[in-house]
């Protein structure tokens, strides 16, 4: 099927890459990212509690200053799927970040998505919701 995309846009003049370039410029850069904080013992165990708490409880300046649009909390069950200890925070621009600690390792895990504008667009995004992790998490 490939082989035969190639050959259809080549005779257009065009590369894959050229047609994939163009779907992005249609609909957006799409970038993902997952990070994750090792803790460990009793007191990593507590520091994630503080995190989900912290990530629960962000204060209305907090989401004003961040163009926080909603915060979906699925602990409580207000996202119509089964209750889990995650967080998922949804930006106006349509970029997000989801908040949990690891069900099997001694750790947090952030996972980030974006959609920019162009590539750079997108990267810078990802930086920024980076450094509002680092900065909820202290």
């Amino acid at each position: 099927m490939i082989a035969e995309m190639a050959a259809y846009y080549a005779n257009e003049g065009l590369t894959l890459f050229d047609v994939l370039n163009s779907l992005y410029e249609d609909y957006g850069y799409y970038k993902e990212k997952q990070l994750s904080i090792h803790l460990t013992g009793q007191e990593g165990i507590e520091k994630m509690k503080k995190l989900m708490n912290r990530f629960r409880d962000l204060s209305e300046e907090f989401k004003l200053e961040n163009d926080i649009q909603k915060i979906l909390d699925y602990s409580i069950g207000d996202c119509g799927l089964p209750k889990s200890n995650v967080i998922k925070i949804f930006f106006k621009d349509e970029s997000w970040i989801a908040v949990r600690p690891s069900g099997t390792e001694p750790k947090m895990k952030f996972y980030m998505g974006v959609i920019g504008e162009s590539e750079i667009d997108s990267k810078e995004k990802l930086k920024k919701l980076e450094k509002m992790i680092g900065k909820v998490g202290g």
